[in-house]
């Protein structure tokens, strides 16, 4: 009779360091075949920093396509013979637009940086506690791993 391969699941580095560590009483894992067959991949779900970089990369591709209107305009403005005072009036206001939006957009680059960072932050806060759970257990452990019966 041959034998069928009923579950296989895969972990993180961090996971299986926990797993083979004992740190806990469960380690999350994802489970890649289950009575045989492959399980499909969970949807990915839009996350808050993919949606806050999306709406980043819009209003940067905007403003930029604004970029190369006002330098559009300057070359036509710059290829004139002669500007008139309605083409100086339509520079300068193109010009006053594009600034307040740079000028409007910095508290919203603030915004993403400092979550950005706050996000980075408590990542490594986890890691870090994860490691010391870890070092501890093992330090907790009857088996000494520098011992040559330790790996056996």
């Amino acid at each position: 009779m041959e034998e069928k391969q009923l579950i296989q699941v895969a972990f993180t580095p961090l996971q299986f360091a926990q797993l083979i560590a004992g740190v806990s009483n469960g380690v999350p894992c994802t489970l890649t075949f289950y009575n045989g067959k492959a399980v499909p991949p969970c949807p990915v779900l839009t996350t808050e920093e993919a949606r806050l970089q999306a709406e980043f990369q819009k209003s940067m591709a905007a403003m930029g396509k604004q970029c190369d209107d006002l330098l559009e305009k300057a070359r036509e403005l710059h290829a004139k013979p002669s500007v008139t005072k309605a083409d100086r009036n339509a520079f300068v206001m193109l010009a006053t637009e594009l600034v307040a939006r740079v000028v409007k957009g910095q508290p919203y680059m603030a915004q993403c940086f400092a979550e950005f960072v706050e996000a980075a932050i408590a990542e490594v806060k986890a890691e870090r506690a994860s490691a010391i759970a870890g070092q501890s257990s093992l330090e907790n452990s009857p088996v000494d791993p520098s011992s040559p019966k330790a790996g056996q």
